[in-house]
């Protein structure tokens, strides 16, 4: 997830940016990028449509009020969600106007954004979170069991339709993934998306779809802590 956060506060962006990324992180949300600035000029001279998936925005801020810099982003963007984060709940009707999503009243705590994360379901986004593969395909980041090299050609299995074959290199289907911290390299040339391990063994994962796949000795305390940090966020995003 890609977010924007304007608050011409910085104590307010720390808080506020540090609360989120905790919450994120207890519930195996990838942040791809967390950008900060303090003015609604700021941003508009930073901003390219369709850059953000949520924006933050203060609604009392110096010269350009929050309310009005929702408007310029909606006379260009329809979709990305916008969040307003104020002292005082005046503007909470106003914000219907730009179509916000969600309101948020200062002082920002944990519960607020919990919340926040519930109303505009942002679990319900990740899974629906993609990449797009050299030759324009889209492929279901969660769709992916795991993913394996062999002869310059990347092999992705997947929980829905066929095994998928195309020709690209490892560290490139890497860096496609690196974002996303729910997939390890168990071995040198495979990637398993955690979610799928249905068993572990000491040298080995079985997969959701009955395939296992081998641990590199060499990194085997490393994916074992990994793996480990992976469950035990899960059952805290389970309680």
């Amino acid at each position: 997830m890609i977010i924007a956060l304007i608050d011409d506060n910085d104590y307010e962006r720390n808080h506020i940016s540090s609360l989120i990324m905790d919450k994120f992180k207890n519930l195996n949300i990838p942040i791809k990028r967390f950008d900060f600035f303090k003015s609604g000029e700021e941003f508009l001279r930073n901003w390219h449509s369709n850059e953000y998936d949520l924006i933050i925005l203060d609604i009392f801020m110096d010269k350009m009020s929050g309310i009005e810099l929702a408007r310029r982003i909606r006379n260009q963007n329809t979709n990305v969600r916008i969040v307003f984060c104020s002292a005082s709940n005046d503007f909470a009707c106003e914000s219907y106007s730009v179509d916000a999503s969600y309101y948020i009243q200062k002082p920002v705590t944990s519960e607020n954004i919990h919340c926040m994360i519930q109303r505009l379901n942002i679990e319900d986004y990740e899974l629906r979170r993609f990449i797009l593969l050299p030759d324009q395909q889209k492929i279901l980041l969660r769709n992916i069991i795991y993913a394996e090299y062999s002869n310059h050609v990347i092999i992705i299995h997947r929980k829905n339709g066929p095994d998928l074959k195309i020709r690209l290199s490892l560290s490139k289907f890497t860096d496609l993934l690196r974002d996303y911290t729910y997939f390890i390299a168990c071995n040198k040339g495979t990637i398993v998306n955690m979610y799928e391990i249905s068993e572990w063994q000491p040298m080995y994962f079985t997969m959701s779809n009955h395939d296992t796949v081998g641990i590199s000795r060499r990194k085997k305390n490393e994916i074992e802590k990994e793996y480990r940090n992976f469950l035990f966020t899960s059952i805290r995003k389970d309680l």
